[in-house]
């Protein structure tokens, strides 16, 4: 859990936990590791779990691809994405999601269009969120999204 807190969350490493905890056939961590340090990772998501409380209702759902500062620009990303499709493929899904901010993360948005994904939006759209964790503490927070997909082959 270390690991992936330094890379996200490191001010809430309960969400990984709560996470690798949940539910394994519904949530599963992609990571990557180069010279045995892990740089990124991605969460799938397949379907709606049981405490789902946010208005995103699409599944399969890729959320968090999130590759160390030091580390991007080097294709760990479109790996992680790759191999997330792979898995969502083998396990009969025929099309795939996943949320962007635009506005905040331009580099990220544009990966995924090259990667294929379409937007299912012209607009953000605000997205508030609130979920409490395994310690009691609520998080909260606000997010100007663009959906997109992608047909798996």
């Amino acid at each position: 859990m270390a690991g992936l807190s330094k890379i996200r969350y490191e001010e809430n490493p309960a969400i990984h936990a709560d996470r690798i905890g949940a539910e394994p056939k519904v949530m599963r961590y992609f990571v990557a590791e180069l010279q045995n340090r892990l740089v990124g990772f991605a969460l799938l998501i397949l379907s709606e779990p049981r405490d789902w409380t946010d208005a995103h209702k699409l599944f399969p759902l890729i959320v968090d691809v999130f590759v160390a500062e030091e580390d991007r620009r080097r294709g760990i990303g479109r790996k992680l994405i790759y191999a997330v499709e792979q898995d969502a493929h083998k396990a009969g899904c025929l099309e795939i999601y996943l949320s962007v901010e635009p506005e905040e993360n331009e580099p990220a948005m544009r990966l995924y269009e090259r990667l294929g994904y379409e937007r299912m939006q012209n607009e953000p759209y605000d997205n508030d969120w609130s979920y409490v964790d395994s310690t009691g503490k609520t998080h909260t927070g606000h997010e100007r999204l663009i959906d997109m997909k992608k047909r798996l082959q």
